[in-house]
């Protein structure tokens, strides 16, 4: 992925952090939500099917254009990684969580918001968040946020902080759930 860059400086947290998000290719695609046709396409890495990494094809696939009332369309400016991502991408959690591929996977990412659901008061439309899709969402058929965009549940974003890039949110929200549970 030569679309990856280091973060600027020597802080071992920020490497840290950089190794665990994928920050979005700068301008892919803009799209007027008022008055687009239902067809448009946007890029995801699809997982083709279970197993290893090579598993994952990068395809254009439908905009995800209808919001439930509490729904949030988010443009993903990075997605997190985390251990749970590798162990549905390689069928480890297929009991628990049966994914059925094609699927677009992931649950952290941080970016902008483009649209929201009729009943959704928490983020406006431009609003910088981050948050996760839920993992029920993708054993749904939901897309994950390895995508350019992401429909998530208003109350799985927030706003992201000023002082974070949007990488290092994107890698905030399952770890600091993980942690703020333990």
């Amino acid at each position: 992925m030569d679309w990856l860059r280091p973060l600027a400086g020597g802080d071992k947290v920020n490497q840290w952090l950089q190794a665990c998000t994928a920050p979005r290719p700068p301008k892919l695609m803009q799209v007027d939500w008022e008055g687009a046709p239902k067809n448009k396409k946007m890029l995801a890495s699809v997982l083709q099917y279970c197993g290893s990494v090579s598993g994952f094809k990068l395809q254009s696939i439908e905009l995800p254009f209808e919001l439930e009332d509490s729904e949030v369309l988010v443009e993903v400016h990075a997605a997190g990684v985390n251990p749970i991502d590798c162990r549905l991408r390689s069928g480890a959690m297929a009991k628990e969580c049966p994914i059925i591929t094609p699927a677009v996977l992931g649950l952290d990412l941080s970016g902008v918001v483009r649209k929201i659901g009729a009943k959704v008061s928490n983020v406006r439309v431009g609003d910088a968040v981050f948050g996760r899709q839920t993992v029920q969402r993708l054993v749904e058929g939901r897309n994950g946020s390895y995508a350019e965009w992401c429909v998530v549940h208003e109350d799985n974003v927030a706003l992201k902080p000023t002082n974070l890039t949007h990488e290092q949110a994107a890698a905030v929200p399952t770890a600091g759930l993980v942690a703020w549970t333990a």
